[in-house]
C-alpha cells in the first residue's frame, strides 16, 4: 500500500483545479510538446573556460562536465521557475 499524505493529496487537488503551466512557455500543462524539444538534442560536453577553472588543480583531473541544451529560452524559463517558484 503506498501511504498517501494530506499534503500529497492536497496538492493534487489544486492540480485539477488550477493546473500549473508549463514552466518554459506558460502554457497549460506539466511541460510541453513544443519546451520538450529544447531537451531533444544529445547531451554535450561543456569546457569551462580558463578563468574558471580551478589554477591550484593537478592539471585536468576535474569531472567532464555535460549538457542537455544551452540556457536560454524555454530551458532557462524553467531552471529560473523551479529555483524561484518551486
Amino acid at each position: 500500500m503506498i501511504p498517501i499524505s494530506l499534503a500529497g493529496l492536497a496538492e493534487a487537488a489544486v492540480d485539477l483545479v488550477l493546473p500549473r503551466p508549463c514552466p518554459g512557455c506558460g502554457r497549460p500543462g506539466p511541460w510541453c510538446a513544443g519546451c520538450a524539444g529544447a531537451l531533444a538534442g544529445p547531451r554535450r560536453r561543456i569546457r569551462p573556460p580558463e578563468q574558471l577553472s580551478d589554477g591550484g588543480s593537478d592539471g585536468g583531473a576535474e569531472p567532464p562536465i555535460w549538457a542537455l541544451a544551452h540556457y536560454r529560452g524555454p530551458v532557462r524559463a524553467a531552471i529560473l521557475a523551479g529555483k524561484e517558484k518551486g
